[in-house]
């Protein structure tokens, strides 16, 4: 029976039915949920937006994906509460949680019902409040995940000190001495040029945030890193304007920032520069439209790669070639990490070093 939604908010209308179902027990728990397919044909809606329905479920906590085999509904009966693990966003905004890309959390969750515990996924606080919590004895966590190392490493060492169990997701290079999951973003950057490279581009510039020593600038330090060994490797010369470092603009106003690129940097250059790494991939995705309303062809008069896939506007994601950082993987390995290292089975420091994925798609002539 078809049930059509004709609200103008219809990804919240689908979101707020599956929640309803879910807490009514008609999706009950230990159970899949009907699938995308069967969503999108049942109340004839798109697969963006069934998508972005069951993101926001999975952010919340209900439901749960399981790889090849769908999304479950979560069982609170079945889980454990003698061990609590925190998944720390480092802030006092709970509404921080409705930003960070589905692929954390879905692997979050993934492994707590492999692992059979219960985990809070809460801001709780700066780095520093937790600090102070570890060094008074009143944090009740027994252990902690964060997402990155930068200005963190002063907690990381006192996590160490009080022998409180830690891992630190999504380091972008190798870390002496820290228990983390590293995704590899300098070799992610070097198979996307590489790609770019393949396709007989010889001009390709490298557009990305600010570099540097330091955590902060961990991340396009690598990512630069990584184009910079594709073009050696190719033989091809980097010269000074190839790379746009755009971080000390607005770099949060995509649309201006790309207008500024495109104005400055790429129409002086135009058929000299054939194709563009852009590191940041919000970015990209503006890039894409600005090149598209001034009417260059993508990817005839250039083509363009970005760095992520993992969030942002659907039309521009089927478009846009890409390297696809693994979220949800390193997130279920760094919850395994964890646990081991609470339950004495590894020991000081554990590193998991994980790859991303080249995507090919329409940008680069895919």
């Amino acid at each position: 029976m078809s049930e059509r939604i004709t609200a103008t908010t219809k990804y919240a209308k689908l979101t707020e039915l599956l929640r309803e179902r879910i807490k009514s027990g008609e999706y009950a728990p230990g159970l899949p949920l009907p699938t995308q397919r069967t969503l999108m044909d049942r109340h004839r809606l798109s697969f963006s937006t069934v998508k972005r329905a069951l993101d926001e479920i999975i952010r919340e906590g209900l439901v749960y994906p399981v790889q090849g085999k769908g999304i479950f509904v979560v069982d609170p009966q079945k889980m454990t509460t003698d061990r609590k693990l925190v998944f720390n966003l480092f802030g006092e905004d709970p509404e921080w949680m409705t930003d960070m890309p589905t692929g954390w959390v879905a692997g979050l969750l993934s492994a707590q019902h492999e692992l059979d515990f219960l985990m809070e996924v809460t801001p709780r606080g700066s780095a520093s409040t937790v600090e102070q919590r570890l060094l008074d004895g009143t944090e009740t966590a027994d252990g902690t995940v964060f997402l990155c190392l930068a200005g963190r490493m002063p907690l990381v060492r006192t996590m160490e000190k009080v022998a409180h169990p830690y891992v630190a997701l999504d380091v972008p290079s190798l870390r002496t001495g820290v228990n983390c999951v590293i995704i590899d973003h300098e070799a992610g950057a070097h198979e996307v040029v590489t790609h770019l490279i393949t396709r007989g581009h010889r001009s390709i510039a490298c557009i990305g945030g600010r570099t540097g020593e330091g955590e902060a600038w961990a991340w396009s330090t690598a990512k630069l890193a990584g184009y910079r060994r594709a073009m050696r490797e190719a033989g091809l010369e980097v010269r000074p304007e190839d790379v746009i470092q755009c971080d000390d603009w607005n770099i949060g106003d995509d649309s201006s920032c790309a207008e500024r690129i495109v104005k400055e940097y790429i129409l002086p250059r135009r058929g000299e520069v054939t194709a563009a790494f852009i590191s940041i991939e919000r970015l990209a995705w503006a890039m894409l439209e600005q090149l598209s309303e001034i009417g260059m062809s993508i990817p005839g008069d250039i083509a363009v790669a970005g760095f992520n896939d993992q969030c942002g506007p659907e039309d521009g994601k089927r478009r846009l070639t890409t390297i696809r950082v693994p979220m949800a993987e390193a997130a279920r390995e760094g919850v395994r990490m964890l646990v081991a290292q609470i339950e004495g089975r590894e020991r000081f420091p554990q590193q998991k070093v994980l790859h991303g994925d080249l995507i090919v798609r329409e940008s680069s002539g895919g």
